[in-house]
C-alpha cells in the first residue's frame, strides 16, 4: 500500500505537461542523469511540440544530448536534430546555435573524434564571440585540452593560463559555485606542465591545491593522481604505485558523469605500468598496460601514452622471444602513430589558421577604421583588386565544377559498390578456347591460380610482377599474360591495381578505423609501394583521389 501510494504521488508526464519551461528545467537538473529526471525532459518536450515552440523544442534536444552525452549514437541524434531545426528556422539566440556546436564538440571529443570536436568549437566561439565570456572560455578550455593531446604542449599551457585567470576572477565573486571549475583548470594545468617536462612547476601547483582539493567532495583524487604521477617521474616508485592503485575505482567510474575523463585513466594506468617496471614486477606491468590497450581497442580515444604501451609491449616480448606477440603490438603501436600523426597535423593546422578568429576580428575592425579615416583610393589598387576578383570567380568556378564532378564519381562510385556487394558472387574467369593456342589443361590451372590469387587476396603483397605471379602459378610468363588479355582484357598491373582499388573502396567504407590511416600507411597495406602510384592507380579507376573520397565518406 506504501508503495503504490508513493507511485500515485509521483506526477505523471500529461501533468508536469502544464508546468512551466523553467520549472521543468529547474527540477530536470536538480534530478539530473535520472530515471526520474528524464520524466521532467519527456514533459518538457511534449509542452513544447503541443505548443510547438521551436525555441524549446531545441532546449528540450539539447537537454536530451546532455543527458545521453556518455552514448554516442544516441547524444549524437539529439544535437544533430537541433542543429538542424536550428538552421531550417534560422535561429539566431545569445545561445542558439552556439552551445549547440559546443555539445556536439564536447560530445566528439569524449568520442576521440578530435578533428571534428575542434571544428565544432571553433564554430561555436565564432558564434558566441564577443557576448558571452564564459562560454567562451570553456570551449577554449577543451580546445586546450585538443591540443595537449597532439603535441601541442605550449598551445595548450598558454590557453588553460588565461581560463585560470579567469576563473580566479569568477571564484572572487562566486566563491562557493566556481571553486570545482577553478580546481579542475589547475588541475589540467598541472597535467600540461608535466607533459612539458616542468615537473617543479607541476609539483609546486598541485601541492598549493591539495588541500583545497581533497576538502571538496569530488576531487581530491584527481590531485592524487597528480602527485602519484610525479613520484613516478621522481622515481620513487612505491609512493606512487600506494597513491594511484587506491583512486583506480574513482577515475575508473565513467557513470560519475561531472568528473570522469578517459585520459586521467590512462594516465593512471600508464605510470602503474611504469612503477612496476622499474621494479621489475613484469605481471603487474603487462596487466597495466593491457588494460589500455582494452581501452584502445574499445574507444576511439588515443593519446601519445597509447603508442608508448604498445612499443613497450613490443620490446618486453621482443625480449622474451614471444615473436608473435611483439608483432601484434608493434603493429598496433605503427598503426596508432600514423593516425596520431594525421590528427596532430590536422589539429594543430586547423587551430593556427582558426583558432584566433576573435583576435583577427579585433584586427579587422581596426583596418576598416583605419581605411576609412584615410579614405584614400588607388586606381592601380582597384585594377588590382578586381583582376585578382576576376582570377579568384574563375578560380572558384573551376573548383566548383571540379568538386561537382567529384560528387558525381562518389555517388557513382558508392552506387556501383553496393550493387556489386547485393550481388555476392565470387570471382570466376572464364575463357574463350577460339582466341587462345595454348593447352585447354594449361589455361584451366591458370584460371584455378588466378581465382585462388583473388580470393585469398594475394594482390595485398607488395612489388607483384608478371614473373613473380607465372612462378606463383607454375606456368610461364607468356601463358599467363594471354590468360589474363582474354579473360580480363587487361596487363598484369591494371589487373592487380583494379583488385587492390576495389578491395580498398569496400574496406574504406566498411572500417571508419581505416579511414584514419594516412594515404601513405593505405598504400603500403594495400600493396603499393608509394603513396603516389596509389592515389595514381585510384584516380585512374574512379575518377577522384582517395582522400577526396575519404573526406565525403567521413561526412
Amino acid at each position: 500500500m506504501i508503495i503504490q501510494s508513493y507511485a500515485q504521488s509521483l506526477p505523471t508526464i500529461d501533468s508536469l505537461v502544464n508546468k512551466s519551461y523553467i520549472y521543468l528545467e529547474k527540477i530536470y537538473y536538480t534530478k539530473e542523469y535520472t530515471d526520474s529526471g528524464k520524466k521532467y525532459l519527456n514533459a518538457y518536450i511534449r509542452k513544447a511540440k503541443l505548443e510547438d515552440n521551436i525555441i524549446e523544442i531545441i532546449t528540450g534536444y539539447h537537454l536530451y544530448a546532455d543527458y545521453y552525452d556518455n552514448t554516442y549514437s544516441i547524444a549524437t541524434k539529439y544535437i544533430d536534430s537541433a542543429i538542424t531545426l536550428a538552421k531550417t528556422n534560422k535561429i539566431k539566440t545569445k545561445s542558439y546555435p552556439a552551445r549547440l556546436y559546443g555539445k556536439k564538440g564536447y560530445i566528439e571529443r569524449v568520442e576521440g573524434n578530435f578533428k571534428r570536436a575542434i571544428d565544432y568549437y571553433l564554430k561555436e566561439i565564432e558564434l558566441l564571440y564577443p557576448e558571452n565570456k564564459t562560454l567562451i572560455n570553456y570551449s577554449n578550455y577543451n580546445i586546450g585540452l585538443i591540443k595537449r593531446d597532439y603535441g601541442d604542449i605550449e598551445g595548450a599551457k598558454s590557453i588553460l593560463k588565461k581560463n585560470l585567470e579567469y576563473d580566479i576572477e569568477k571564484l572572487e565573486k562566486y566563491p562557493k559555485d566556481y571553486l570545482e571549475t577553478y580546481l579542475y583548470t589547475v588541475h589540467e594545468l598541472v597535467r600540461t606542465y608535466r607533459l612539458n617536462k616542468e615537473i617543479d612547476s607541476a609539483k609546486s601547483l598541485n601541492l598549493q591545491e591539495l588541500k583545497k582539493a581533497i576538502n571538496t567532495k569530488n576531487l581530491g583524487y584527481l590531485f592524487t593522481l597528480n602527485d602519484g604521477i610525479i613520484d613516478c617521474i621522481n622515481k620513487d616508485y612505491n609512493s606512487s604505485i600506494s597513491k594511484l592503485t587506491p583512486i583506480l575505482s574513482k577515475l575508473h567510474n565513467s557513470n560519475d558523469r561531472y568528473n570522469f575523463e578517459i585520459y586521467n585513466l590512462i594516465d593512471a594506468y600508464f605510470y602503474l605500468g611504469k612503477s612496476h617496471d622499474a621494479l621489475s614486477n613484469d605481471k603487474m606491468k603487462l596487466y597495466y598496460y593491457k588494460k589500455i590497450d582494452s581501452l584502445a581497442e574499445a574507444t576511439n580515444y588515443l593519446t601519445p601514452e597509447t603508442k608508448k604501451v604498445y612499443f613497450s609491449l613490443a620490446l618486453h616480448y621482443k625480449k622474451s622471444g614471444n615473436n608473435k606477440e611483439q608483432l601484434k603490438y608493434l603493429t598496433k603501436g605503427i598503426k596508432i602513430d600514423s593516425i596520431l600523426d594525421t590528427n596532430y597535423k590536422y589539429v594543430n593546422s586547423q587551430l593556427e589558421s582558426n583558432y584566433d578568429i576573435p583576435e583577427l576580428i579585433k584586427e579587422q575592425k581596426k583596418l576598416i577604421s583605419v581605411l576609412k579615416q584615410e579614405n584614400v583610393k588607388s586606381s592601380k589598387k582597384q585594377i588590382l583588386f578586381f583582376s585578382l576578383l576576376i582570377l579568384s570567380v574563375t578560380g572558384l568556378g573551376y573548383f566548383y565544377l571540379r568538386q561537382k564532378l567529384y560528387k558525381k564519381r562518389f555517388k557513382a562510385l558508392l552506387k556501383k559498390n553496393e550493387s556489386n556487394s547485393k550481388k555476392e558472387k565470387k570471382p570466376s574467369l572464364k575463357i574463350n578456347k577460339q582466341l587462345l593456342n595454348i593447352p585447354e589443361e594449361t589455361a584451366s590451372h591458370i584460371i584455378s591460380k588466378l581465382n585462388e590469387f583473388e580470393e585469398n587476396k594475394y594482390f595485398l603483397k607488395t612489388n607483384l610482377t608478371l614473373n613473380k605471379l607465372s612462378k606463383r602459378f607454375k606456368t610461364n610468363s607468356k601463358y599467363l599474360a594471354i590468360v589474363l588479355k582474354n579473360t580480363k582484357g587487361k596487363g598484369v598491373s591494371q589487373y592487380i591495381n583494379d583488385l587492390r582499388i576495389n578491395y580498398v573502396i569496400v574496406k574504406l567504407e566498411s572500417d571508419i578505423k581505416f579511414r584514419r590511416y594516412t594515404i601513405k600507411a593505405i598504400a603500403k597495406e594495400v600493396g603499393f609501394n608509394t603513396d603516389q602510384a596509389f592515389s595514381k592507380a585510384f584516380y585512374k579507376k574512379t575518377g577522384i583521389y582517395p582522400s577526396y573520397f575519404i573526406k565525403e565518406l567521413n561526412k
